[in-house]
């Protein structure tokens, strides 16, 4: 972009025109010109830099709250919580760690929670606490903050937990006090305020029963894998603790946002108050083949798949979309490549015959691999382009399964992916074959790719919508005759 935003206090007030190419990351100067001489007369508590552009309520979000250091295209991180010193380390983890210079810390800033860090989190404020007291005197101390010691109520909030305690406070087994004990000697695990455990992550042959009072304290494992552990020596372990203190949510909780196709990865915030979601998925359309022997039935290609759920989120969680391009039509002088995100290429043929590409899969993730998808709604398979007759269309995209292509003379079809494999020829998970020869045409992208064929119709690729938790759950074959697109609303 050509223009640079400006907001403060999380509102926009300007922008100011770009020019030139953005400095290396070694040659990056905060609170001061190049020359040295336009200094910075304030005070800096942090800096996130990334390699995108953020939406409006990303900007808003990050204002009051500090990122994930997950969140997709977030470089580097300086949180200035060292306090002391000359370098400034990047807690994403990426190494970019920087150095102070001509600067200092002020030490004159209230701050009631000592050595504790603070962050917020949807309607949360969490205080990281690295100092080690035993189990009463976090709980007193928790306390005196306003706040109780934490209650985890789902794994994306363990896993927060986990991750700022691991990668921002450097902490090490084993981990933790958070809020949930047995006070009461019977084997009922509950949390401070009384609430019963509607979600567990207990370690290996935990809970145990210690023979008295007993709490709970967060192992930080060497396998990264944050689970619970009573602790039966409470009375005289010394431990970091965390403590939340919660805020309802007084923001309404209804809304939508469309997303089309881009050619590239689009994130989603989640709004505050906001713990579930419902995805409208809709995959893209192959592409058509071409025949120049004929000119009004050319290989049809299938269309995409439609797919819904309702996904439980949480506040601030910032998840990724991927909307599917369409299939790229064949022409008279070359083949269709496979639209974006996973459809197939097409394939030339020794004449004058080119195949049509496969459409791309719609989804969205928690996280970037194909692995992560929680909604998918299949792309269509290509058209062959061998057939005078016209024949050989593309699977349409799913749907559990992927439509099978449509056979051109004794051409095997590209059969359409499923929920367990690929369909042949070449479907893998999230990619649609490609063609090899005789016109042929790519298969589908989806949760598992259409199969390509070599002079008949491609297949479709399959949908998803049974991620954890997922309830609402509707799949169709065959919607779209468009490129891919979604819809959220909550």
């Amino acid at each position: 972009t050509d223009t640079t935003s400006v907001w403060i206090n999380g509102t926009p007030v300007g922008t100011h025109p770009a020019s030139g190419t953005p400095p290396d990351l070694d040659a990056l100067i905060f609170g001061d010109s190049s020359s040295g001489t336009d200094g910075y007369a304030g005070l800096i508590g942090g800096i996130h830099l990334w390699n995108r552009i953020l939406t409006d309520g990303e900007v808003r979000a990050h204002y009051l709250e500090s990122p994930a250091l997950s969140s997709p295209g977030l470089v580097a991180a300086w949180t200035f919580h060292e306090g002391s010193g000359s370098t400034l380390t990047d807690v994403t983890g990426n190494g970019f760690d920087g150095v102070i210079s001509g600067a200092t810390w002020n030490e004159e800033c209230p701050d009631i929670y000592g050595d504790c860090w603070t962050t917020s989190r949807g309607d949360s404020t969490y205080a990281f606490c690295p100092d080690r007291l035993g189990r009463d005197a976090a709980e007193a101390q928790c306390e005196s903050f306003g706040m109780d010691l934490v209650k985890i109520t789902t794994e994306d909030e363990n896993n927060f937990v986990f991750t700022e305690a691991v990668d921002v406070g450097g902490w090490a087994h084993p981990g933790p006090w958070i809020g949930l004990q047995d006070k009461d000697l019977d084997g009922t695990f509950a949390w401070n305020d009384g609430d019963s455990l509607d979600y567990t992550q207990w370690c290996g042959s935990h809970p145990i029963d210690p023979g008295g009072r007993a709490y709970v304290n967060m192992e930080l494992t060497i396998d990264d894998s944050p689970c619970w552990a009573a602790n039966g020596s409470w009375s005289s372990v010394e431990l970091e603790y965390v403590c939340e203190s919660v805020e309802p949510c007084t923001d309404g909780t209804e809304g939508s946002l469309s997303f089309e196709f881009t050619d590239d990865i689009q994130v989603f915030s989640v709004p505050d108050c906001v713990t579930e979601i419902t995805v409208e998925a809709y995959g893209a359309q192959g592409g058509w083949g071409w025949n120049t022997d004929i000119s009004d039935s050319l290989g049809q290609p299938g269309l995409g798949g439609y797919a819904r759920a309702a996904v439980p989120v949480s506040p601030g969680e910032v998840l990724q979309v991927t909307v599917g391009g369409a299939g790229e039509y064949a022409t008279s002088t070359d083949f269709g490549l496979g639209g974006f995100n996973g459809g197939g290429d097409g394939a030339p043929s020794p004449f004058a015959y080119f195949g049509g590409g496969g459409g791309g899969a719609t989804d969205i993730r928690r996280g970037t691999a194909v692995e992560d998808r929680l909604v998918v709604a299949g792309g269509g398979g290509g058209g062959s382009g061998w057939c005078t007759a016209g024949t050989g269309k593309g699977g349409h995209g799913g749907g559990v399964f992927g439509d099978d292509g449509l056979m051109c003379t004794v051409y095997p079809v590209g059969t359409g992916g499923g929920p367990i494999a690929g369909g042949d020829l070449g479907g893998v998970l999230g990619i649609g074959g490609s063609a090899e020869s005789l016109a042929g045409a790519g298969g589908g992208g989806g949760y598992y790719g259409g199969g390509a064929s070599n002079g008949s119709g491609a297949g479709g690729g399959s949908g998803l919508t049974s991620s954890p938790g997922s309830s609402d759950e509707l799949m169709e074959n065959g919607v779209n005759p468009e490129e891919g697109t979604m819809v959220i609303s909550w």
